[in-house]
């Protein structure tokens, strides 16, 4: 790993603001590439187009550049889905639990396995959390940038990162603080 353990809050601040911003990819692509997580092959356009035309819908915008920049990242708990799996929330093996209409959502990411995963509100662009058990679905971040931004949070404690509770408290408060939400 070529990236120093942190020693204030500042130091864990994700190396965006929001995907598309000028610079963006390179900053991540420096800071995957220092925690050495692999970076799969980016995405196609042709590929995304396909799988839209399959879902009959639009991907939104930073979920699409962010596919074409990077491909299907694994952060650790967030993992960005390959494009032939981002489908429709209907498609939940456990939708008919949920209280809730699911028309509107993608489901993009898993989260810290392949029973719970984050969603996307196609109208809104909110993430949301949607859990197996008990089945449910949490408001929990603005974005899919903000998404990969508490990603980036989560490496410093991860696999990737350092098994130190100190550090462990010091993400916490800076997810909390971006973003009102820790994962």
């Amino acid at each position: 790993m070529s990236i120093n353990k942190p020693t204030t809050e500042a130091d864990i601040y994700p190396p965006f603001e929001k995907i598309g911003d000028e610079g963006w990819d390179s900053k991540l692509r420096d800071f995957l590439t220092s925690f050495e997580v692999p970076l799969p092959q980016p995405v196609s356009a042709q590929e995304i187009d396909y799988r839209e035309s399959a879902l009959s819908l639009s991907l939104p915008a930073p979920i699409r550049t962010f596919l074409m920049e990077f491909g299907p990242v694994s952060f650790d708990y967030v993992e960005v889905l390959p494009i032939p799996q981002i489908s429709k929330a209907s498609e939940l093996w456990f939708a008919e639990q949920l209280e809730a209409n699911l028309d509107n959502y993608i489901i993009v990411a898993n989260a810290g396995g392949t029973d719970d995963h984050f969603l996307i509100d196609l109208e809104s662009g909110k993430c949301l959390l949607t859990r197996h058990y008990p089945a449910e679905i949490q408001p929990c971040l603005a974005s899919f940038s903000d998404l990969i931004r508490i990603a980036c949070v989560e490496l410093y404690t991860g696999y990737y990162g350092w098994d130190d509770p100190e550090l462990y408290e010091m993400c916490t408060n800076v997810m909390e603080k971006l973003f009102g939400y820790s994962l």
